[in-house]
Parts: C-alpha cells; sequence; structure tokens
C-alpha cells in the first residue's frame, strides 16, 4: 500500500484490505529502492 505523510513524504506499508482510506499513526523506518519510506504501525490510536 501506498500513501503520504501530513506533509507530503511518499510511504509504503504491507496491503492490507482493511486499511484501505484509513489514517493511522506510523513510524517511518527506512527508504527502500523505490524511494518510498517504509512504515511501521504505531500501537497508539489516532485522535482527530
Amino acid at each position: 500500500m501506498y500513501g503520504f505523510t501530513r506533509n507530503y513524504i511518499r510511504v509504503s506499508a504491507n496491503y492490507d484490505p482493511l486499511l484501505i482510506n484509513e489514517i493511522l499513526p506510523v513510524y517511518l523506518k527506512e527508504i527502500n529502492a523505490d524511494g518510498y519510506v517504509e512504515v511501521e504501525e504505531s500501537a497508539q490510536k489516532m485522535v482527530v
């Protein structure tokens, strides 16, 4: 799955159909070969 952070950093995560069109807190890990930043889900809930 691909998306953007609040300040438009391109991110990449493992595909999960339950997360489509969802906003989740994540940790930025590393830049992959495609130029996307790989992310890891945060355990915290997001308050909007």
